[in-house]
Formats: C-alpha cells, sequence, structure tokens
C-alpha cells in the first residue's frame, strides 16, 4: 500500500499540508472528533483497515475507536476558525480512507472543539467512557440522520422516499430546486430524485453546516434510498 492520498479534483477541495499549516502563526490548533457508521450492507470496515486509516492522518495526531458497526476518529487540525477545521477534519479524512481502501460509510456526527473547551470536556468525562463531545454539545448529524434511514425502511412508494430525501435536506438549510445540479463554485448540487420523472436537486452554501452535511451525509443516504426504491419494485402489489 502506498503513502500517496489521492488528489481532489474539485479546486476548492485540495487541502493544505501539515507543513504549510504549521508554519502559519496564525492558525490555533482544533480538536475535531467524528463518528462514523460502517455500511449497513456490503463490505465492512475491518480492524486492519481502520489501523491503515490512522497511518494516513498520522500528521494530525489521530486517535480512534473501532468496533463492528461504527468507528470514531479525534484529529488535531490547526486552522483559522472552527469551519476551517470542520473542512479540512471531514476532507482529510475522506482523503485517508480512499487510501485505506474503505468502503462508502455514513457521517453520523461532528465536533470541533478548542483545546480549552476539550480538556474540560476531559476532565468532565466519566471514567466509564463518557464519550467527550456529547457532553460539549449537540450533534451535527445523528439525530436527522437515524430519523431519515428509519423513515426510508418504512416508506411504502416512491413519493414517500423523495419526501424522506428532501426533509433531510430541508431540516439542514439546504434548499430544494427544480431541475438538475449545476457545477458551480459557491454553491454545492446533487441530484436527488428518487425514482421520480421530475428532476430536482439540492443546493446549499459550500463551506455551510448544510454543503458540509450534503457533501458528507446526502449521497449514502441517497444509496440508501435507491435501494429502498429498487426494493419497493420487487415487492409484489397486494390487491
Amino acid at each position: 500500500m502506498t503513502d500517496q492520498m489521492p488528489d481532489r479534483d474539485h479546486d476548492s477541495l485540495r487541502l493544505p499540508g501539515p507543513s504549510i499549516i504549521r508554519n502559519s502563526e496564525l492558525h490555533d490548533v482544533w480538536v475535531a472528533v467524528a463518528e462514523y457508521s460502517q455500511p449497513t450492507y456490503g463490505a465492512t470496515v475491518s480492524a486492519e483497515a481502520m489501523a491503515d486509516l490512522m497511518h494516513y492522518l498520522d500528521d494530525w495526531q489521530p486517535s480512534g475507536l473501532w468496533s463492528a458497526d461504527r468507528y470514531a476518529i479525534q484529529l488535531q487540525i490547526p486552522a483559522q476558525s472552527p469551519d476551517q477545521a470542520l473542512h479540512w477534519a471531514l476532507n482529510y479524512h475522506e482523503q485517508a480512507a480512499r487510501a485505506a481502501g474503505f468502503p462508502p460509510v455514513t457521517l453520523l456526527r461532528i465536533e470541533v472543539l478548542t483545546s480549552d473547551e476539550y480538556e474540560k470536556a476531559f476532565e468532565m468525562a466519566e471514567p466509564a467512557g463518557t464519550d467527550i463531545a456529547e457532553k460539549v454539545g449537540r450533534s451535527l448529524f445523528y439525530d436527522e440522520l437515524y430519523f431519515a434511514t428509519r423513515s426510508l425502511h418504512a416508506a411504502s412508494t416512491p413519493a414517500e422516499l423523495n419526501d424522506v430525501v428532501t426533509g433531510f435536506v430541508t431540516a439542514f438549510g439546504g434548499r430544494i430546486e427544480p431541475g438538475v445540479a449545476r457545477s458551480q463554485s459557491e454553491t454545492l448540487e446533487i441530484d436527488v430524485c428518487v425514482g421520480g420523472e421530475r428532476q430536482v436537486h439540492a443546493t446549499a452554501e459550500t463551506f455551510s453546516v448544510a454543503g458540509l452535511m450534503m457533501e458528507q451525509a446526502l449521497p449514502t443516504l441517497l444509496a440508501d434510498a435507491r435501494f429502498a426504491l429498487s426494493r419497493l419494485r420487487q415487492t409484489p402489489s397486494r390487491s
């Protein structure tokens, strides 16, 4: 396995290397804690792959927890703002996951803390493994993503599947607009039509919370919705 991580094509996602970041005096160190779920079907993330992930993230002083159905990572990211630290942490993880051969995973939540906030949260944590991120604040993704995934299982028509996906987007401040997605530098757009004839797409500002949600969580939710649609089409109708 090579140590070279694959590059991203989009200019806005090209990331500075650790030497560039650490040579700047304008950066504070932020602690990013992210939790991911492994795929509900198909390939899974092995303990060996998790070790490879930690290797590829070594520049960011990583630590991680792994279980059979999910994993969490903690990175220390020098950045000028929490938004920048959030963006870099997510994308450094994505590059490392690709290099480690991970299957698609779902971001459940992410927290970005200052060093002082992290130390206080660590002091508050109970000996029995209390989750530090839970002590600091509400997760960005977990509740809504869990509800949306459960709703996909309960849906009985393509229209209901579409409603679940579009409701997930608007819950974070994203917008649903008619037509196909276009490539634009200041906004992120993703086609979200699930089995319908009317083309619609989701859109949000690239570096907003809604944009990060769409980039990290929406593709997996769409894959689950389309899998649910194929299941509906294979189920004989009841007369």
